[in-house]
């Protein structure tokens, strides 16, 4: 009896040790770039995109998925198993003339985020817009659109770079249910243990 339970003790830590084991960092860098130079001159001119950080099909985008710190190839965000935690979306333009003294508006999913000044490369954190805005469905819709100003400001190339913890929602992933190794190793040691004991009672 007291040997059945020492090895439900053991049992019982060791799925604590994997339950530990189970989260993990993530980190999606989803790059779009238009397919042909994009300019805003003059005021009222737009332009409209969207970021995929489920690992989208569209030639525009570019989507780099690290998960544990390893590059993994063909993943992408799963609203069953990631917990987004920071966002970073990161403008580039280039132009001639005095573009850099004109500003635009910025749209997220239909919402104005505020407006900016034109630079070569404009950094917008999740301070300034919601991050529950990719969290629904992995996507991010983006209007930019100019509101004064000289010159023309072409539009290169836009960043958005997420970043969270996998398996950190609903319980583990299916496919990473395997025992982590200090699970293994403590079972182990507890039944070596009571494997002894046993034998100096008899």
């Amino acid at each position: 009896m007291k040997i059945f339970r020492g090895l439900i003790v053991a049992g019982v830590m060791a799925m604590g040790f994997a339950g530990v084991a189970e989260a993990v960092p993530v980190q999606y860098v989803d790059t779009y770039t238009p397919t042909a130079g994009v300019t805003l001159s003059g005021n009222g001119g737009s332009y409209s995109y969207q970021h995929d950080i489920t690992y989208p099909t569209a030639a525009t985008n570019n989507l780099v998925a690290t998960i544990g710190g390893v590059v993994t190839a063909g993943a992408g965000y799963d609203a069953l198993t990631d917990i987004l935690s920071s966002a970073v979306l990161t403008l580039y333009f280039t132009g001639t003339g005095s573009y850099t003294n004109g500003k635009f508006d910025l749209f997220l999913d239909g919402t104005k985020e505020g407006g900016f000044n034109f630079a070569q490369s404009i950094v917008i954190n999740d301070s300034q817009f919601d991050i529950g805005l990719i969290t629904n469905d992995g996507l991010l819709s983006v209007q930019i659109m100019r509101t004064n100003g000289s010159g023309t400001a072409t539009f290169l190339k836009s960043v958005l770079n997420v970043s969270g913890e996998r398996n950190a929602n609903n319980g583990p992933d299916p496919q990473e249910e395997v025992p982590a190794p200090a699970s293994l190793m403590l079972l182990g040691l507890g039944l070596v243990a009571l494997g002894a004991r046993r034998r100096k009672a008899a």
